[in-house]
Formats: structure tokens, sequence, C-alpha cells
């Protein structure tokens, strides 16, 4: 004859439906059994809800329970413990949805540049979401695509970083967001070469122009922020612009002055 000498272990993980129980639905959650334990103790939070057809707590013999879900269920939790003649476990907790799941990971540009147009950010679609709610942030601007699982965005003239957001949706309501950090950047380049002038943001702390052949035309230590070099006869040259810690090249053509 087997005999019982301990209280059983909390039980593992619930296994069903966390989201999309949205309206009256009865829906099967179940535990693995636990060692030693004769019975379960299952309850919810669930205002209106029913276990096993019965409003309160429900004690089982099987790792296993219906919950049937009243119409305005939101968000609340399942519990369940494992006894024995020794006593009962801790509880394990299931927190349950009728909202659909969060999306997954916002797939898109996360370093676009200011006044970039038509930017693509897109999620996987969501096991039974009706539709999808972005929020996009001041530092974008939507095109096109609120409600489906992909927008085209623009970005703002003004370098910042902002959060795009997306939930997913159902007759219930409203997931919580997934959320993106979106880095807007100026996209400056490091030189522009326009007239037959070199323009740096910050200057280089050297400048080194070469012939196509390898000979060295120029040099400039600490240039300025504007280089004219029309003085130069017509034709291409291979610029080395030394900065702190890295090195440019880069070919150049003089025009006729």
């Amino acid at each position: 004859m087997n005999s019982v000498s301990s209280v059983p272990a909390i039980p593992g993980n619930i296994k069903g439906s966390a989201n999309n129980n949205c309206g009256i639905s009865t829906k099967t959650y179940s535990i693995t059994a636990v060692n030693g334990a004769s019975s379960y103790v299952w309850r919810t939070d669930i205002v209106g809800a029913t276990l096993n057809g019965v409003g309160g707590p429900v004690t089982t013999t099987s790792p296993s329970v219906s919950l049937t879900f009243p119409s305005n269920f939101a968000n609340a939790k399942l519990y369940v413990k494992a006894q024995n003649s020794c006593g009962a476990s801790a509880e394990k907790s299931k927190s349950i949805s009728s909202k659909p799941a969060v999306p997954g990971a916002i797939a898109g540009s996360v370093n676009p540049c200011t006044n970039s147009t038509n930017l693509s950010y897109s999620i996987s679609a969501v096991a039974q979401a009706t539709s999808y709610l972005w929020v996009v942030p001041s530092g974008l601007s939507l095109v096109s695509g609120q409600g489906t699982t992909n927008i085209l965005a623009n970005a703002g003239a003004v370098a910042k970083v902002c959060s795009l957001k997306v939930g997913s949706t159902n007759a219930c309501g409203t997931s919580s967001k997934k959320l993106l950090v979106v880095n807007v950047t100026s996209c400056i380049r490091e030189f522009e070469f326009n007239n037959n002038a070199l323009y740096f943001t910050d200057a280089p702390e050297r400048i080194d122009i070469f012939s196509t052949d390898g000979r060295l035309i120029r040099q400039i230590v600490h240039p300025t922020n504007e280089n004219n070099l029309a003085d130069l006869s017509m034709g291409i040259y291979i610029v080395s612009m030394q900065f702190k810690d890295h090195q440019v090249n880069e070919k150049i053509f003089v025009q006729p002055n």
C-alpha cells in the first residue's frame, strides 16, 4: 500500500490559450500531473467565469479544467494547486487575455535619414487579430497602412530618437504594444565636393591630393571647412582625408575654371 509523506510540489506551467479568448467561449487548460497529488484545486479571478460549470473554485482529480469566459472578459488569471492528504502546494498561475497576442518584432530601418520617404515597417500577422494599431511618433509621419501589418512612413526634417509602436486588435480590444526604437539621423556626409571645392562639417587633420599615377600633388595640414581646389589643373585626383580616427579616400574631378 502506497503512503503519502509530503505535500506535493507546485504544478508546472499551465497549458492552454493565453490570448484571443474573446467573447463567450470555453477553453481547456491543463498541467502535467504532479507526483503524489491526489487532486487539484483550480480558481480564477475572472468575474462571471465558470470552471467545469461551477462558479467558484473547483477540485478535480485529473490535471485539467474547462474554463468558460463571460462576454465582458478582458484580462485576468487562472490558478491551480496540487494537494493530497498532507496538504496543498503553492499555486501556479497563468495570465489570460481576451485580446490577441502582442505582435512580434517590427522589421524596418532603425537609422533612417531625415526627410526619407516611404520607409517600410512591418510585422508578421498575429493569430485571430482583425486589425493592427500603429502609434507613429513625431519623428515619423504615417503615409499609409494603418490597420495592416505593413505601413509606409516618412522621416521628419529634424534628427531625433523616437519609438514606433504597434498592437494587434480584435473585437475585445488591442494588445500591449511592440516597440521599435528609430533613430532619425541627419546623414550628412563627412565631406562634399562642389564647384571645385571640398567642404567639411568637421574638417580632417590633413588632406593629401594625389594624381592618378600616385604622385603627391598637394598636402593641406589642418584644412578649413572650405578648401578651394580650382587652381589645380583640370582632371581626376585621389583625395586622402585623414580624420582623427579614420581615413577616407575619394576620387574627385576638377573642372575647367
